[in-house]
């Protein structure tokens, strides 16, 4: 994994006893998960989302240890961080950590339904969706990572969309059932993943049961609009020059799927949805 400090290798959790997690106990990827620390001590780079899985509850992180317990073994030495000088010592994450990290466990909201709970825990543990949609400072750090008001990815010069904000990616005017159509599948009525949110849904949240999708879909409606929403502000209009230029673009390389006024396309076996109120994740 690229970072602005170096770069971080994944490290090898096949249940290999010489190079994996073979000679880990349960309560060893507890502690991983809940502090951050390695099965001798060390502590962890948080590229890792501890911050995140520290809420994950003890009953699913011995659920997870024993599913990748029941994986086959794989001799595969750990490379060697390249990280840059003093981000590569121990103190220096040391020092992090006290800023930016404190574990902690998610606690259900006797206010809220079953159902909210339960997205809201797998949207702020196993989910980790603050990671990216949480802006960070030089160090890499955020004091509230559960706050969704949109952070840049920087080695990918992306820029992950506040989930709480109407004019970016928040929800809060869709129906549940698009919003989890757009976890499960990447596209929807109401708009369409690109980027790493494209590789998320890919990788994970299409493998989602249906109630949990539903769970994560119900919390991310309800989260607060932020202040901007609110606020009214003086809409600048472009010139005639800028939407000229901004129209031969389109025509150029979204007309073919989208249509001419933005309606989209639908076709026997695929879908492209319509651009016009329907913001790109």
């Amino acid at each position: 994994m690229e970072t602005p400090f170096g770069t971080v290798f994944a490290s090898n959790i096949t249940p290999d006893a010489e190079t994996g997690i073979g000679g880990w106990s349960a309560a060893h990827f507890r502690r991983a998960l809940h502090e951050g620390r390695s099965r001798d001590g060390r502590l962890l780079y948080p590229v890792f989302p501890y911050s995140h899985t520290t809420r994950v509850t003890g009953a699913d992180a011995d659920a997870l240890f024993d599913y990748l317990r029941s994986l086959p073994p794989v001799n595969k030495p750990n490379r060697q961080h390249r990280l840059r000088w003093p981000y590569n010592t121990q103190a220096a994450l040391a020092v992090w950590r006290l800023l930016y990290f404190s574990p902690g466990q998610y606690v259900d909201d006797p206010a809220r339904t079953r159902e909210w709970n339960r997205g809201a825990y797998l949207v702020q543990g196993l989910g980790h969706c603050g990671a990216c949609h949480t802006a960070r400072n030089v160090l890499g750090g955020s004091r509230d990572v559960m706050n969704l008001s949109g952070g840049l990815i920087p080695m990918q010069n992306w820029y992950a969309p506040s989930l709480a904000s109407a004019g970016e990616a928040g929800v809060a005017d869709w129906p549940v059932e698009d919003i989890v159509r757009l976890l499960g599948a990447g596209t929807s009525p109401r708009g369409t993943v690109l980027g790493p949110m494209a590789e998320v849904v890919l990788h994970s949240t299409q493998y989602l049961e249906p109630g949990d999708l539903r769970a994560m879909a119900v919390y991310l409606k309800s989260l607060p609009p932020t202040s901007s929403d609110s606020d009214p502000r003086e809409v600048v209009r472009p010139s005639a020059t800028v939407v000229g230029r901004g129209a031969k673009l389109y025509e150029q390389h979204c007309v073919a799927c989208h249509g001419a006024q933005g309606q989209g396309f639908r076709a026997p076996t695929r879908r492209w949805p319509a651009t016009v109120r329907s913001p790109c994740r």
